[in-house]
């Protein structure tokens, strides 16, 4: 019997990161949306291994990465990660405030 991909591995870096913005829960990727919570772990582990990088479980880590590093990444995605993650930060920020 050969070896299946999980859905994670079927996912792109941009669909990746946007997991580890929202810490596993996103609800923003279909094919992940039954599976959430997703181990964010198994995510860093995961880009680490495409990408040749440490293994760093930090989120600022490979949010940096893609945005200034990511060679295959698309200007439109690597827009779309910034403004996911602006968002996410301003949230947090409002709802301290509350």
């Amino acid at each position: 019997m050969g070896l299946t991909m999980t859905n994670i591995e079927k996912l792109s870096n941009f669909e990746l990161l946007i997991e580890l913005i929202y810490d596993g829960q996103s609800r923003m990727v279909e094919s992940l949306m039954d599976e959430e919570p997703i181990d964010t772990s198994l995510i860093y582990k995961l880009l680490a291994s495409r990408t040749g990088k440490p293994h760093i479980n930090k989120f600022e880590y490979w949010y940096k990465w893609f945005v200034d590093e990511a060679t295959n990444e698309t200007a439109l995605d690597k827009n779309t990660i910034k403004w996911l993650n602006d968002f996410r930060c301003k949230f947090k920020k409002f709802m301290g405030r509350i």
